[in-house]
């Protein structure tokens, strides 16, 4: 699933909202709280419908299949495949097992760890995918998602477990634990709970080990994140193919890159909130996405993927984007470059365009795009009114000598335009970038180029 693509980074500080109380309410001072709403944030496990958790409910086998994949991934990237598999390419291929369509929602992964995380004969023609997976198999499935070394038991219970090897290697690397009272338990269901805990320790082990494999620093900044007065060390780690970024102890694995092709920006642009978030801009032939990473003040974790703002593919190179109509580029500075035809105009930082959804993932806040600054102030050098309006979008009367700005975008068609004298109202630019024959500038002087 790991896509070798070659990306352009470009990472920036946005500002976050803070949350209080616990994520879940049955989970208000439970043990395994600060595991389960670690994991929850980062959309590697959810609640019920009906808002709680159930921490001592069991997971089933295709249930912690998904989540251990995903928490152990390779990269960012590798993650989102993980999160929002195309199963449409699979519908007519073999099942490995006779009660697990290929039309089922874990078929994606039940086929992707076959041969290293579950081995066909230990479970014959039929897999159980809604059997509660026990102890045992979810330590085994994680020594082998790791690729650890055969370790030994230490359990009361030793005799009870039928691959004490692996299970001793879950074991050693502190991924699992036993009871109090020296059991293991290894035929006993796995709770929601104690799997959060398991998928965590499991993610830190994957993470630790591929920054082990990071060890060319192609970028370190000094930043006063958590408003102490003490500056936390942010570094960028890659080792020419996956880029790393860790703040202090914490750390996050990112998407697949080229160490060459590659410039690092860190942009500070509101210091009032707690919560800080880390946009990783990343680009394959032009076309981008951007990556979110929120930093808590004591972890890092991705938030998702933008892949378009407004219907548009982005760009994030930070460089002139030329003619190209309707082009989308992510600064430095942390703003967004629209092209209405041969002329940029600068939308508004980053963060104010976007909103989290329910699952507290970013996602574009509108289709219209306000602008900022000086950016798109203008004079009219020559008498204007668009060739086009409907109800939702009455024309303007620009008239020569006018001053006014740009004040907001759906980085396609429209520009909404505030005269100096209260006027107000609508240009409507053609798909080729024209306004009557005439490129934009033409009659609206002094908009800011981008490059």
């Amino acid at each position: 699933m790991k896509r070798l693509l070659v990306f352009l980074t470009v990472f920036f500080l946005l500002s976050g909202m803070v949350c209080h109380g616990a994520m879940f309410p049955d989970t208000e001072g439970h043990w395994a709280t600060e595991y389960i709403e670690f994991l929850a944030r980062e959309g590697i496990i959810s609640g019920m419908g009906d808002g709680s958790f159930a921490p001592d409910d069991f997971v089933t086998r295709e249930q912690f299949l998904k989540m251990l994949m995903i928490a152990t991934s390779d990269s960012a990237n590798e993650r989102i495949a993980y999160e929002k598999p195309n199963m449409s390419e699979l519908l007519y291929e073999k099942s490995p097992f006779g009660d697990v369509d290929t039309g089922r929602w874990s078929y994606f992964y039940i086929r992707e760890a076959v041969g290293s995380i579950i081995l066909p004969e230990e479970y014959g023609d039929n897999f159980e995918p809604v059997k509660d997976i026990t102890r045992e198999e979810a330590a085994v499935w994680i020594a082998r998602a790791l690729n650890l070394s055969e370790g030994i038991c230490n359990f009361s219970d030793n005799d009870l477990i039928g691959k004490p090897g692996l299970v001793g290697a879950a074991y050693e690397n502190g991924l699992v634990t036993g009871f109090p009272d020296g059991s293991f338990g290894p035929g006993q269901g796995l709770t929601r709970a104690q799997a959060a805990v398991m998928l965590k320790r499991a993610e830190d082990f994957n993470d630790k080990a591929i920054l082990s494999e990071l060890p060319e620093e192609v970028k370190s900044i000094e930043k006063d994140l958590n408003l102490d007065s003490v500056p936390e060390s942010v570094k960028i780690l890659s080792d020419g193919e996956r880029y790393a970024v860790t703040i202090g102890e914490s750390s996050v694995i990112g998407g697949i890159t080229t160490v060459s092709d590659n410039r690092y920006y860190l942009i500070d642009i509101n210091k009032a909130d707690s919560f800080m978030e880390l946009a990783v801009a990343e680009s394959f032939y032009g076309s981008g996405a951007l990556a979110i990473y929120r930093y808590t003040g004591k972890e890092i974790y991705l938030m998702g993927y933008i892949e378009s703002v407004g219907g548009l593919s982005l760009r994030t190179d930070s460089t002139p984007i030329g003619d190209e109509w309707g082009a989308l580029a992510v600064n430095a500075d942390g703003t967004l470059t629209g092209n209405i035809g041969e002329q940029f105009v600068h939308t508004m930082l980053l963060r104010k365009q976007f909103r989290e959804n329910e699952k507290g993932r970013l996602v574009p806040a509108a289709e219209e795009f306000y602008t900022i600054g000086s950016y798109s102030d203008f004079v009219v050098a020559h008498e204007l009114k668009s060739d086009f309006e409907d109800a939702d979008h009455p024309a303007i009367v620009l008239s020569e000598g006018y001053a006014g700005k740009i004040v907001k975008t759906d980085l396609k068609n429209w520009l909404y335009i505030e005269t100096g004298s209260g006027d107000s109202g609508w240009i409507y630019v053609q798909n080729d970038g024209l306004l009557g024959g005439e490129p934009i500038y033409y009659y609206l002087e002094g908009l800011n180029y981008a490059g």
